[in-house]
């Protein structure tokens, strides 16, 4: 796997129209980047995207600022009775989340293919 120095993401066109589809690559740490994908998330979560799907896969690290930033977009959503989904969690970010109690609200799976079905 490549290892991104920073976070970048993609906004994929998903077939339904409540739900955002996220693709991120890199570290998800408190970085710039990383408030922007919050900011920009919440945004579309206020115009009816509430089902926000983050594809994890190419994630190379998560930190406590950016379980952080994962903890924020879960309460947005809830907050428009949304929900948050992250597929393809790498080990270690998964403990870092299960470490923050993160997998206690937030459905992660497999694939992105199981996250339509979440």
């Amino acid at each position: 796997m490549t290892h991104h120095p920073v976070l970048s993401y993609t906004v994929e066109h998903h077939p339904e129209p409540t739900t955002q589809l996220v693709v991120l690559k890199g570290k998800l740490v408190g970085s710039p980047e990383a408030y922007r994908l919050l900011e920009e998330t919440r945004d579309r979560i206020q115009e009816g995207q509430t089902r926000v799907c983050l594809v994890m896969d190419g994630v190379s690290m998560i930190n406590s600022s950016g379980a952080g930033v994962i903890a924020a977009m879960y309460m947005s959503a809830r907050r428009q009775d949304g929900r948050l989904i992250l597929a393809g969690v790498e080990e270690r970010s998964r403990k870092v989340l299960e470490f923050m109690h993160l997998n206690d609200f937030v459905q992660i799976v497999d694939t992105i293919g199981d996250a339509a079905d979440a």
